[in-house]
């Protein structure tokens, strides 16, 4: 949680222009591959034990 509240910090101290732009960017697709990683992990847990995990399309 601290490490979100100094991002969030640095980003509303942080003037617009390109260094912004380029850590919003950073950010959101750092997001991204915590959720795609989360994901990998639950299929990977989840086969062992004969669940099958859907994807978001697929619903």
């Amino acid at each position: 949680m601290k490490r979100s509240a100094s991002v969030v910090w640095r980003l509303a101290t942080t003037k617009s222009g390109p260094v912004l732009d380029t850590a919003l960017i950073a950010a959101a697709q750092n997001a991204e591959h915590c959720e795609i990683a989360s994901y990998g992990s639950l299929v990977a847990l989840a086969k062992p034990v004969g669940r099958n995990v859907r994807s978001h399309t697929s619903q």
